[in-house]
């Protein structure tokens, strides 16, 4: 961050905390997120003329290729505010959004706690390093339930009508599941001419986009429900982060896609299975106990779930330059799943 950038950034701060002598002491890049550029940052300042620090977290539009075809900093940060005004969830405490500032940002409060590892390698994830590996089998029980749980709480948000006018995906009447179903394939065509390469996962994007269920549910969905987006404090969940994929639909999006990766966790080269851990039936049941009602369709969200992590796979080898045919993800886990479950 330049000198001039600095001022700026300071100033607009200071007008968001209503304080004076703002000043930035420390300014670290985050571990992790590939989509976006975070730094958490420790401040002083004076509040009506009371000394006092903290730490934040700013994140920024990226300065490079985005993983999407548009970056909408403004519709994660609106999910965001509305779920800290309309619910109990445990999202960190929004500073204010600056649109209007190179590059784009918003600022939040820091949430102290630990992130499950998640890295590209059994060797980094949290099945085999990190507190929950070290933990009890009882402590891994309590935070998977927990996460669970928080999800079901999610889902069962109420959603007004102007945040759904707001944020909604389409505009053409269609379900917000169809919405939804729509928008990936959109993202896996993008993605795809941009790569310049036909990939089996052509025919999963044309089953999924031919067998969207008739669910009208429009639930508030975190999109890009796992462990490495949760801040834990004693194997309880202190915060969800990353809303980058957060939208409309039935919860299913969400409790599929989070056991999904974590099946592919499970099955890393490497990787074992942690006693505790709720298998993927136990799981359900957890979330069928705290949402109130059995899951519908399951064969259809365990194939989204595998088919939104290829186009992401997809995407962020687009981001990152890496040619496709040095990341195997048609052959992954992924698609194994997918050839498995669809037989096409």
């Amino acid at each position: 961050m330049s000198d001039q950038q600095s001022d700026a950034f300071a100033s607009w701060m200071t007008e968001q905390l209503g304080a004076e002598a703002f000043e930035v002491e420390s300014w670290v890049g985050a571990d992790s997120g590939y989509s976006n550029e975070t730094a958490i940052f420790d401040a002083r300042f004076k509040q009506q003329g009371i000394a006092a620090t903290a730490r934040f977290v700013r994140r920024a539009e990226p300065s490079g290729p985005s993983m999407f075809k548009e970056y909408d900093l403004k519709r994660q940060y609106g999910f965001m505010d509305y779920l800290g005004k309309h619910s109990s969830l445990p999202v960190p405490r929004l500073v204010g959004l600056a649109l209007d500032h190179s590059p784009p940002y918003y600022v939040m409060n820091f949430v102290s706690g630990e992130i499950p590892g998640d890295g590209h390698t059994a060797e980094d994830a949290y099945l085999t390093q990190g507190f929950l590996f070290e933990g009890t089998p009882g402590q891994r029980r309590r935070y998977f339930e927990s996460l669970i749980t928080r999800m079901a709480e999610l889902h069962e948000v109420v959603v007004t009508e102007d945040f759904m006018d707001a944020y909604s995906r389409s505009d053409s009447g269609v379900s917000a599941l169809q919405a939804e179903v729509d928008w990936w394939v959109d993202l896996y065509r993008w993605g795809k001419d941009h790569q310049d390469v036909t990939l089996d996962s052509d025919k999963y994007v044309d089953w999924l986009a031919k067998n969207v269920p008739a669910l009208d549910d429009a639930n508030i969905i975190w999109g890009d429900a796992r462990p490495a987006n949760t801040i834990v404090d004693d194997y309880e969940v202190a915060a969800l982060l990353d809303w980058e994929l957060a939208s409309f639909g039935p919860g299913e999006i969400d409790l599929f896609f989070h056991i999904g990766m974590h099946n592919h966790r499970e099955n890393q080269p490497g990787a074992i299975r942690l006693d505790g851990v709720p298998c993927e039936a136990e799981q359900i049941e957890i979330y069928e106990q705290a949402i109130g009602r059995p899951v519908r369709h399951a064969d259809f969200f365990r194939a989204l779930a595998y088919t939104r992590m290829a186009i992401i796979s997809l995407i962020f080898c687009r981001a990152n330059g890496i040619p496709p045919d040095q990341v195997p993800y048609d052959n992954s886990y992924y698609m194994n799943q997918l050839e498995k479950m669809l037989g096409i």
